[in-house]
């Protein structure tokens, strides 16, 4: 779709032995680098003693912070792709 997509990662933890793993689902809503083109949900587990993973509720800061990061690393590949 030229106007939009949906992006979704696997599941992700930090190393073997983290208890916490992340996944993210970032909507791609329009064709402009702006904080209201994407929007990004980010669902995070984690680890109990008898090794289940059990759903958590992620902070809304998180979340912030990696449509910060998309949208910083976008902006990176246009002016590049520019020149």
């Amino acid at each position: 779709d030229p106007f939009g997509g949906v992006i979704i990662t696997d599941w992700h933890s930090s190393s073997e032995i983290s208890k916490e793993k992340f996944k993210i689902v970032a909507y791609i809503i329009g064709t402009e680098l702006r904080v209201d083109g994407i929007q990004v949900a980010v669902f995070k587990k984690i680890k109990k003693e008898n090794g289940e993973w059990v759903d958590m509720k992620s902070s809304k800061i998180l979340q912030n912070k990696v449509e910060d990061a998309i949208l910083t690393k976008a902006r990176k590949f246009k002016i590049q792709n520019k020149k």
